[in-house]
């Protein structure tokens, strides 16, 4: 009997890191030297918004970088950190960990040892397993919704699916989130400045699959190291919970892991 392979391999399409800590109204201006060499050695755009008011929210954005494949985001109470992983790396998960390790304690080290030191820390890790068997994300995901749920099944009625739970183990806690996904295409002539409204419905699809958002943060930890130190501990974690998380869910079989 010849088995279907629902899912072809998974790809790890990136990582979110955030530290959290208490407000500081003169962080702009300490990582001012740091954050222009970030963006240099990244090849990147400095970006600074403007905000309005000094009342505005801390968590408003003060300071961007904006790059290939990175994205960093600095507000006055927490830093944002976005990696999408070479193309050699991504199929692995322990390779796609080692190189996110390299750039935070490379790249990101000295902004995050000028930072203040964080209340928490954490990482979410975007796992896709895409598929050939699906046109739209809701039927990629609708397999997931078979086997995680017991209740009544829509078949092709099914509109719309999200799940998610969290648990904490140890000092931290550990959120997945599964639903589909769809990645489009635009096929535009756009001039340089041009602002262009491209409705929704010329998009061509060109991936659709399977997505695990996979979530652990350091909050419920009583004692912290530094901040680059909580980020490796974090970052270790979500690597055992990547290897672990579908089975756990019962998904590895329709994954084929």
């Amino acid at each position: 009997m010849k088995v279907i392979q629902l899912f072809l391999p998974l790809q790890i399409a990136q990582v979110q890191f955030v530290t959290a800590f208490p407000a500081q109204e003169s962080l702009l201006s300490r990582l001012d030297t740091v954050l222009n060499k970030l963006s240099k050695a990244l090849n990147g755009q400095r970006i600074n918004p403007k905000v309005s008011s000094h009342n505005a929210p801390a968590e408003i954005p003060r300071s961007l970088i904006i790059a290939q494949n990175t994205f960093v985001q600095v507000a006055l109470n927490r830093i944002e950190m976005r990696l999408s992983p070479p193309e050699h790396v991504s199929g692995s998960v322990d390779a796609s960990v080692k190189y996110f390790g390299d750039v935070l304690k490379g790249l990101f080290g000295e902004m995050l040892t000028v930072a203040p030191r964080a209340d928490w820390v954490g990482a979410v890790l975007t796992v896709q397993y895409p598929t050939r068997h699906a046109k739209t994300a809701i039927q990629a995901v609708h397999p997931a919704f078979k086997k995680l749920l017991t209740i009544p099944d829509p078949g092709d009625n099914l509109s719309a699916f999200h799940f998610m739970y969290g648990v904490r183990h140890g000092d931290h806690f550990k959120h997945i989130t599964v639903q589909g996904y769809h990645t489009s295409e635009f096929q535009a002539d756009i001039k340089p400045g041009e602002v262009v409204n491209i409705p929704l419905e010329q998009a061509t699809i060109k991936e659709v699959g399977l997505q695990l958002l996979l979530d652990v943060n350091n909050k419920p930890s009583p004692t912290k190291q530094g901040t680059s130190e909580e980020f490796m501990k974090v970052l270790s974690a979500l690597q055992d919970y990547a290897r672990t998380a579908p089975n756990e869910l019962g998904l590895d079989i329709i994954l084929n892991q």
